[in-house]
């Protein structure tokens, strides 16, 4: 599915767990459509990152076993970044998280990836440091 928004508008209906009262549409989109494979475009700053982080707090607060999300941002900048935005979600539904940077052992990578349920990192930090 692809779900392109140029100018976004409100949608009518609301997301569980979502921080605002109304999402956009393509927020809402994403949502309905989140167990498909989705490709998300819409302008800077309209809400691309909260219409995947908030499907899997919902997914995640509503499972019946474990799960697990690797979220990898393209570059470091806007990993830490993404990463300060997402933790305070993240702990306020008491879902364990880290961040995946470079420098850890085989056993400090595996305690990371045991204990957390969402993990952020880039692709070169996983490609060249494991």
């Amino acid at each position: 599915m692809k779900v392109k928004q140029s100018t976004p508008e409100m949608s009518e209906n609301k997301i569980p767990y979502f921080p605002h009262d109304y999402p956009f549409t393509h927020q809402y989109k994403f949502y309905t459509h989140r167990n498909k494979d989705i490709l998300l475009k819409s302008p800077t700053s309209s809400g691309k990152t909260d219409s995947f982080l908030f499907s899997f707090i919902n997914d995640y607060l509503n499972a019946h076993k474990r799960i697990k999300c690797l979220y990898l941002a393209p570059t470091r900048l806007l990993l830490h970044s993404q990463f300060e935005n997402m933790t305070q979600h993240l702990s306020d539904h008491d879902i364990p998280h880290t961040i995946l940077e470079s420098g850890y052992s085989f056993a400090e990578l595996f305690k990371h990836l045991w204990e957390n349920d969402f993990i952020i990192s880039s692709p070169d930090i996983l490609f060249y440091s494991y």
